[in-house]
């Protein structure tokens, strides 16, 4: 009878003292809040531990819960929790409990993201020494599809320069201006990063070209061919996927830029544009009904690795092209030290450092060059994972990853 009201009076106690606060109205998780820390906290035993031989477990009811190293809010992720699996709960401290999942860890969640489930159960550990975990506990490496393409082996024996320098091609970029906006233009504004021209040549009206400084970009835009005008016409719809207007846009961008810098399609922005839309008869509705499709067209090295960011944006409507982002700048291979790059497996383990979402896999790899980590002009060669939950790069070089997409939902 002991045994049994203090069980009553244990389900009692987390069920009336947890205030009604949603975690996701208290604070809201942004792409940086991610727990690097791998201190380890002996959580004191108490009265609770000592009565209790068998725990509630609860049911995760609310997408986006987060199991946490401390009881508060910030960057003290520990790893996402999936909706609908089941914790135990050790511990109860007003807004959180303390709680052991199915993958054996053990932290803290806002007690309103979690609902009882009537059961109990007797955990696998001794809840009196529980120790929290910490994110490297959590980390898993990502997953790959059973349909993932992923380089040949020849690809990925080579030995490559293992850093390339970027710098501005000023030239190159002058020698675009009169191309895209006529013999006759404007500049009509100079900031500290950029620079802006308009088009006053009476037969190319409309036309706009930004230089980004800092990185060499230029966007050049038609308005013209969007319906942007004031609102006086709107631009149809494409009546066709990505894969049959790739040709058309292709052949119009050679003529203005050249066939060299169209010469190569973008096979992971191809395989990321599937995934986005989910389904395959989304994707053909979705893309036919927009007014504009845009592709993007690699630059390489001579060894064949696609320097990421470093070639061209095509953005094509019915009535022609409307964009062009284009990298004005020149590569140079940085040092003489050349190397493989990293495993598959490694770039997957460093990948799953950053991630939450545990329903996060990998459609498409490939090597590049890039310098989305070392945020300056050092191009790194670096694995480029594209999933369902973002795309991520892997430094082979600073042997880190970031994504271009939240990691958490």
């Amino acid at each position: 009878m002991k045994k049994v009201f203090a069980t009553l009076l244990t389900a009692t106690f987390l069920l009336t003292s947890c205030t009604a606060v949603n975690e996701s109205t208290v604070s809201s998780v942004s792409e940086t809040e991610i727990s690097s820390s791998e201190t380890t906290t002996t959580v004191e035993s108490t009265a609770l531990f000592e009565k209790a031989d068998q725990y509630p477990v609860f049911k995760v009811v609310i997408k986006g819960s987060f199991l946490r190293s401390e009881k508060e809010y910030g960057e003290n992720i520990i790893a996402g929790l999936q909706e609908g699996s089941e914790v135990i709960v050790l511990e109860e401290y007003g807004l959180f409990s303390l709680i052991y999942t199915q993958d054996g860890l053990i932290g803290y969640v806002d007690c309103n993201n979690i609902q009882p489930t009537g059961e109990y159960k007797d955990p696998d550990i001794d809840p009196s020494s529980a120790k929290i975990s910490s994110r490297d506990d959590a980390a898993k490496a990502l997953e790959m599809d059973s349909n993932v393409v992923l380089p040949d082996d020849n690809v990925l024996n080579q030995s490559y320069p293992v850093t390339l320098i970027r710098s501005t091609d000023s030239d190159y970029q002058q020698e675009l201006l009169p191309v895209l906006l006529g013999k006759d233009y404007k500049k009509t504004a100079d900031s500290d990063d950029q620079i802006q021209y308009e088009s006053t040549d009476p037969s190319m009206p409309n036309r706009y070209v930004w230089i980004t400084k800092s990185n060499g970009s230029l966007w050049f835009y038609d308005s013209m061919v969007t319906g942007e005008r004031g609102g006086e016409y709107k631009a149809p719809s494409m009546n066709m996927t990505p894969e049959e207007s790739l040709p058309v846009a292709q052949k119009k961008a050679a003529e203005i830029l050249g066939e060299e810098r169209v010469a190569v399609p973008s096979q992971s922005y191809l395989k990321h544009l599937h995934i986005s839309y989910g389904d395959e008869a989304t994707y053909k509705r979705a893309t036919r009904e927009d007014y504009v499709h845009m592709h993007i067209f690699e630059r390489q090295t001579e060894k064949g690795i696609n320097i990421l960011d470093g070639g061209t944006k095509v953005r094509i409507g019915v009535n022609g092209i409307s964009d062009l982002d284009i990298d004005c700048s020149k590569y140079e291979i940085k040092g003489s030290v050349s190397a493989k790059p990293i495993s598959l497996d490694e770039a997957l383990k460093a990948a799953g450092k950053i991630c939450y979402n545990n329903s996060t896999k990998v459609f498409y790899a490939e090597l590049v060059y890039s310098n989305r980590v070392s945020g300056n002009d050092d191009f790194n060669l670096s694995w480029y994972l594209v999933t369902n939950k973002g795309n991520y790069v892997v430094d082979c070089v600073l042997k880190t990853a970031v994504c271009d997409a939240d990691t958490y939902g």
